[in-house]
C-alpha cells in the first residue's frame, strides 16, 4: 500500500509538472506570436535580414520564445503518456515518441534561426553589391533547411496530438471533449504543414504555415489544463 501511494504521488507530480509545462508553453507561444507580428510578421529572406539589422536583438525574441515554448511542451507529452498509457498503451507510446521528437526538432529549428540569422544579417549588411546576391542565395539555402526542420517538427506534433486524442477518448476521466479537440487540432496541424509543402512557393503557403503554428497554441493550453486538472482530481492512494 505504501508503494502504491508513492506511485500515485509520483504520477500526480508528473501530471502537475506536465500540465504547468503545457500551459506555460501556450502562454509563451502567444507572447512570441504578438512580438513576431509587431515586428512585421513573415516576409522574404531579404526582408528578414533587413529587419534583423533594423530591430536588432528584439527580432530574435520570437525564435528564443519559440525554443522555450516547445521545450516546455516535452513534460506535457510525458504527462499525457503517463495519464493515458494504461487505457491505450500503443497510442500513448506513439504519442510521446512523436510529440517529444517533434518538440525537439522544432526547438532545433528555432535554435538554428536564433544562431544563424544575426550572422547572416551582419554579413549581408557589410557585403558589397556584388557579394550580396551570393550571400542572399546562401541565406535562402539555410532558410530551406530550417523550413524542413519546421515541417517535420510540426508534422510530428500534429500526429502526436491525434494519437493522444485517441488515448484521452479511451482513458477513464480523459474527457471526450478534450479527446476530440486533440484529434481535430492534430488533424488541422498535420494538414496545414502538408498543404504548406504542397503549395510551397505560391505565396499561400505562408498562410498554411501560420495555421499550423497557431493551432499548436490551443493544443498546448487545452491539454495542459486537462493534464493539470487530472493531477488535482487523482486519488491520493
Amino acid at each position: 500500500m505504501a508503494d502504491f501511494r508513492r506511485l500515485m504521488g509520483e504520477d500526480k507530480r508528473v501530471l502537475q509538472i506536465g500540465g504547468i509545462g503545457g500551459l506555460m508553453a501556450g502562454v509563451v507561444s502567444i507572447i512570441g506570436t504578438v512580438v513576431f507580428l509587431s515586428l512585421g510578421g513573415a516576409g522574404t529572406t531579404e526582408e528578414a535580414l533587413t529587419r534583423m539589422n533594423e530591430f536588432g536583438a528584439a527580432y530574435l525574441a520570437f525564435p528564443a520564445l519559440s525554443i522555450v515554448a516547445f521545450l516546455l511542451s516535452i513534460p506535457l507529452f510525458l504527462a499525457l503518456y503517463r495519464g493515458t498509457g494504461s487505457a491505450s498503451p500503443a497510442s500513448a507510446m506513439l504519442g510521446v515518441v512523436l510529440g517529444a521528437s517533434g518538440a525537439l526538432v522544432t526547438a532545433a529549428n528555432w535554435a538554428m534561426v536564433l544562431i544563424g540569422l544575426p550572422v547572416l544579417s551582419e554579413v549581408h549588411a557589410t557585403a558589397t553589391d556584388a557579394e550580396r546576391p551570393m550571400i542572399l542565395f546562401a541565406a535562402q539555402a539555410w532558410e530551406q533547411i530550417t523550413h524542413a526542420f519546421q515541417f517535420f517538427g510540426g508534422l510530428l506534433i500534429g500526429l502526436a496530438a491525434m494519437s493522444f486524442g485517441w488515448g484521452l477518448l479511451a482513458a477513464q476521466g480523459g474527457s471526450r471533449v478534450y479527446g476530440w479537440a486533440s484529434v481535430i487540432l492534430g488533424l488541422l496541424i498535420t494538414a496545414s504543414w502538408v498543404l504548406a509543402v504542397g503549395f510551397s512557393g505560391t505565396g499561400i503557403d505562408v498562410a498554411f504555415v501560420g495555421i499550423g503554428f497557431l493551432a499548436v497554441i490551443p493544443l498546448f493550453l487545452l491539454l495542459g489544463w486537462k493534464v493539470y486538472s487530472l493531477s488535482r482530481t487523482s486519488p491520493p492512494g
